[in-house]
């Protein structure tokens, strides 16, 4: 890892977590500014992404009637694995989160959770 990488991950790091103000990014040269900036709007959309997502769930978990969480276990006979997967009933239809083909499966197994519980 090259010492320009080092720096831009530490800055971006920093103004993510509060420590270094946005402001101060301005006082770059064009080159140092433009790849933190690039970097900081990936971090940015992912974060609105990330929070946009939760609210859909929230917004979906109205309409759900039962949640069955199937927990991970190793079938010794087919030497098979299964993973937790979500099974979300609706009046209307049925709807299976995978765990490993969904990149949101946390989101709805923390609602799962706390549909059950």
């Amino acid at each position: 890892m090259k010492l320009y990488e080092i720096v831009k991950e530490k800055t971006i790091k920093y103004i993510s977590e509060g420590k270094i103000k946005y402001k101060c990014i301005y006082n770059l040269d064009n080159y140092n500014y433009n790849i933190i900036y690039n970097d900081l709007h990936k971090l940015d959309f992912d974060l609105w992404k990330n929070k946009l997502y939760h609210c859909l769930v929230d917004i979906e978990s109205i309409n759900w009637t039962d949640v069955d969480i199937m927990y991970p276990f190793f079938h010794k006979n087919t030497f098979q694995n299964h993973y937790s997967d979500i099974i979300i009933k609706t009046e209307t239809d049925i709807k299976t989160i995978y765990q490993f083909h969904n990149p949101y499966w946390k989101i709805y197994f923390n609602k799962a959770l706390d549909f059950i519980f």
